[in-house]
């Protein structure tokens, strides 16, 4: 992704009522592979103020069911670049 190489693990939970979670974790390979207390403040910063790049919408049908991913690349003051991503169902 843009030039860099990630590892993902996805995982799938099914609460009481049925709907279906879907959680993916990425890894970058190589660089800085976590956020620090201070860069997830910053971050959150970042959402409140509404600076994060909007990236569209990306449809993935997980398990049957079609979930919409809204996609935002945010960068910290340090350089670093990451894609912040929510599924929900898709509603028709």
């Amino acid at each position: 992704m843009y030039g860099r190489t990630f590892t993902f693990e996805t995982y799938e939970l099914t609460l009481p009522d049925g709907t279906l979670v879907t959680h993916s974790v990425g890894k970058l390979k190589g660089e800085k592979t976590t956020l620090t207390e201070t860069d997830w403040e910053e971050w959150q910063s970042l959402v409140r103020a509404g600076e994060g790049e909007d990236l569209g919408i990306e449809e993935k049908e997980v398990k049957g069911q079609v979930l919409s991913f809204r996609r935002q690349r945010f960068t910290l003051s340090n350089g670093t670049e990451f894609i912040w991503s929510v599924g929900e169902p898709k509603s028709h």
